[in-house]
């Protein structure tokens, strides 16, 4: 039974104001978030969410001479390596640093595990690395860990509020606006306007169209690898298109909210740190940073480019600027692409062949075509290989076949 609604009350302050409400509640939530009879940590991706919660700590713990300890995974890989932005943190804040590096031989050795903890498939490596994190934690003697999961998707962390923003504009012929804010949008190298354009026409189309083409798109990666009616599924959505009829910005938060993104996050990241009695806070959740970000304006979360916008201007003076005002965040990732295609492509095919041999006809032959092209980059990179691979392990698992 669905007991609560988000309720919208627009707001009709400037935007300026907007910024300071953010803050005092977004303080506050922090405080209410380190109350506990045994040590807090956090975890410190570099990101602006999790360097918005460290910096705050430090500030409120310098107060009482407390430390901080924070938690990152890290990479030996430079191009996948965040810890020059963590570091960022680290040198103007008094925290005690914890850095764990997984590498693929603690894949090979944690995945069961993780999936016995999951009990069900997960999407992508990411939980390996948050798996990994907890365990430092733990090991490091925290039982409480703040971080910034859910920001992104309530303050347009993804760019999902940019195309929508920019057909709203095209609907109500605020032309000048709308070139306005491209033309500074072009100015960030790390946005791909190919799939912002893509994204506002999207959001022009009727959703009777919008349902169709992305059945249709979806069905014609998929027809190859799944047979959908051995697993007793059926297409539900494609990640570009918002499945919602009016797709204004708060139904698109809803959505994220309540029925897609972040359920599946907080899902995972509850059974990571249970699987070492950690607890995960989330002070971005608080009840009334979400209602109050849902009354905004869309310009107040997205413009010009920036995403996060109300949460980078609350937050000046308190994280370093570089973090601030970086656009390029990578977030928790695991060289997956160069495992598959240098490291360990033999493993991995490996485990494609036992997905089609062990789950019932449901996973194709053909994925075997597919994980090829992808390892010789006929085919993009993505996740599916991985999902195939994990929903196996699974049914192995829990003896689902049987």
């Amino acid at each position: 039974m669905k007991w609560y609604n988000l309720p919208f009350v627009p707001f009709e302050g400037t935007y300026e104001e907007a910024v300071d409400i953010f803050k005092d509640l977004f303080l506050d939530s922090i405080k209410l978030h380190l109350r506990s009879d045994v040590e807090v940590g956090s975890a410190l991706s570099g990101g602006v969410d999790s360097s918005s919660i460290v910096c705050v700590i430090d500030q409120l713990l310098k107060r009482s001479g407390g430390k901080q300890k924070t938690f990152s995974s890290c990479s030996l890989d430079n191009r996948y390596d965040e810890s020059s932005w963590m570091k960022e943190v680290i040198d103007c804040t008094s925290v005690e640093p914890h850095y764990v590096y997984p590498q693929l031989a603690d894949f090979y050795k944690q995945t069961e595990d993780i999936i016995w903890h999951q009990e069900e498939p997960y999407q992508s490596q990411s939980a390996f690395l948050g798996y990994n994190v907890f365990k430092c934690a733990k090991e490091s003697g925290v039982s409480v860990l703040l971080n910034g999961q859910g920001a992104d998707e309530y303050l347009g962390g993804y760019g999902q509020f940019t195309g929508p923003r920019y057909a709203s504009l095209i609907k109500n012929f605020h032309f000048y606006t709308l070139w306005s804010d491209y033309c500074s949008l072009k100015k960030n190298e790390t946005i791909d306007r190919r799939r912002i354009i893509r994204q506002t026409v999207v959001n022009m189309l009727p959703e009777s169209y919008t349902a169709y083409l992305e059945k249709k798109i979806w069905k014609s990666r998929t027809t190859n690898l799944f047979d959908l009616e051995k697993l007793g599924a059926s297409h539900i959505h494609h990640k570009e298109i918002i499945p919602v009829g009016n797709r204004s910005i708060q139904n698109i938060i809803i959505h994220a909210l309540f029925k897609f993104t972040l359920p599946r996050l907080l899902r995972w990241e509850d059974r990571n740190s249970m699987a070492f009695s950690v607890e995960a806070r989330v002070p971005f959740l608080d009840y009334r940073l979400i209602e109050f970000i849902y009354s905004l304006p869309s310009s107040f979360l997205d413009k010009n480019g920036v995403t996060k916008r109300i949460l980078r201007d609350s937050m000046s003076g308190i994280i370093p600027d570089k973090i601030r005002d970086r656009k390029d965040k990578k977030g928790f990732i695991t060289p997956e692409e160069r495992w598959i295609k240098e490291d360990a492509t033999s493993f991995f095919r490996k485990k494609v062949e036992e997905a089609v041999d062990g789950t019932m006809g449901i996973i194709k032959p053909g994925v075997l075509s597919y994980f090829d092209s992808v390892v010789s980059g006929k085919v993009p990179f993505d996740y599916t290989y991985w999902r195939i691979i994990l929903f196996s392990e699974w049914m192995k698992k829990f003896n689902i076949a049987k």
